[in-house]
């Protein structure tokens, strides 16, 4: 038989075992970003490899337009991340202090003056000066690099860090087939000579 007291005791059961899971869920999800790794260095590289993907993904920036749109774009993405790495949780002791001062603070440094930056790209290229604009660029598409230690990011694991705010590789000078030959020819027209005296004597 059940007792006066037992009805009250059900009823309350019910709202603290909600509370319960709530609080249970809560210390779960509070540990994690949904999805993204638990340590700081896969959640860090998690938050570079999204960067890097979405700056990967922009349209090439062959004209003064789309060196405006890629630059902020690029630097939307970056501030994002450099956001994201900031309210993220260091690791204690030496190497959380080197991250702070070799990595984030010098980054978020340079995306201010960055701002700057893409403010005259913006002009050049709302006064028709493409030459300006190309000069613009190539300082906008560097926001975020400077003074960034990318040696301990790769030495501390946060390899997709260290691509993201390494510098770009300069690619090689593209030669026309008939500047290529050319250059070619006069290279090695001195060996070519000498077969053919070698030849007719």
């Amino acid at each position: 038989m059940t007792s006066p007291e037992q009805p009250r005791r059900l009823v309350a059961a019910g709202p603290l075992r909600i509370l319960i899971t709530v609080v249970a869920a809560t210390a779960v999800l509070s540990g994690c970003d949904l999805g993204r790794p638990q340590s700081f260095t896969g959640r860090s590289n998690s938050f570079c490899s999204d960067a890097l993907t979405t700056i990967a993904k922009l349209a090439a920036p062959d004209t003064p337009r789309r060196q405006m749109q890629y630059a902020m774009d690029r630097f939307a993405a970056l501030d994002k991340t450099v956001s994201e790495l900031t309210d993220s949780s260091l690791p204690s002791g030496e190497t959380g202090r080197l991250l702070r001062e070799r990595w984030l603070r010098p980054a978020r440094a340079d995306l201010s003056v960055g701002r700057g930056r893409l403010q005259d790209l913006q002009r050049a290229v709302a006064a028709g000066d493409a030459g300006r604009a190309g000069q613009m660029f190539a300082l906008a598409r560097e926001v975020g690099r400077a003074g960034v230690d990318v040696g301990l990011l790769t030495r501390t694991s946060l390899r997709d860090c260290a691509r993201l705010f390494a510098a770009p590789a300069s690619a090689p000078p593209r030669l026309s087939i008939r500047r290529g030959f050319c250059e070619r020819w006069h290279r090695n027209r001195g060996k070519l000579a000498f077969r053919l005296r070698t030849v007719t004597a």
